[in-house]
């Protein structure tokens, strides 16, 4: 992502969705790639309980004596293939996010953002800055990179992850018995209420806090 890319545009959109996708249409690829990864994930992260499964079935079948021996024999490629998820696909998947993270998204999409408000700020009129202080409206600036980056990554990371992993979790679940999936739809039900009734607070303390902080640089 190169942040000092000029948009056609460099004044954002007013409503929230509008100024999210001016900024993350601008790293598509990334964005995207974020995603495909933290879809994985979660599907390799629900699998280790199916693996778990699996080797119980895998030892209470072993015919005749139980051994090393026979264990390979019956069950070789299948040991194989989960050795292969935990230790290389499960290891590429984390190393991959990592890398898409910390030297894609951290550096190039929180510099673009700053980069282009700081480029739209500067553009406003003399009487724009004499009515705040040069570092509220600095940090300002500053924050909105780090809210948009956070807010996207904790979107894909955290939001995207959880869906794709409930989910699969329910199916396997209620694979095993349609009782537990009914204890899983409630859990997530009791989640979703909790967070209905503790979000807006939250978001009003953290609007609060952002613009004492602002204030207290600007001064």
């Amino acid at each position: 992502v190169y942040p000092f890319r000029e948009p056609a545009n460099l004044r954002p959109p007013a409503s929230v969705g509008g100024f999210l996708w001016h900024y993350v249409g601008q790293a598509k690829l990334a964005f995207f790639a974020m995603l495909i990864i933290g879809g994985i994930a979660p599907l390799v992260e629900a699998g280790l309980f199916y693996f778990v499964g699996r080797l119980v079935d895998i030892l209470d079948q072993l015919p005749g004596e139980r051994s090393w021996h026979m264990l390979w024999t019956t069950a070789g490629p299948e040991l194989l293939f989960m050795g292969a998820v935990v230790l290389v696909i499960r290891t590429a998947v984390v190393g991959l996010s990592a890398l898409v993270d910390e030297q894609t998204i951290t550096p190039g999409f929180y510099n673009l953002v700053r980069w282009q408000a700081h480029r739209h700020v500067s553009r406003q009129s003399y009487a724009f800055f004499q009515n705040d202080f040069a570092g509220r409206i600095a940090t300002k600036v500053w924050q909105a990179g780090q809210a948009t980056g956070d807010l996207m990554e904790s979107f894909i990371e955290v939001i995207w992850f959880m869906i794709i992993y409930t989910v699969t979790t329910l199916a396997l679940v209620a694979g095993l018995d349609l009782r537990l999936a009914v204890l899983v739809v409630v859990w997530i039900a009791v989640f979703g209420w909790l967070a209905k009734l503790y979000l807006p607070q939250i978001r009003k303390h953290a609007e609060a806090t952002a613009e004492a902080g602002s204030m207290i640089t600007g001064r």
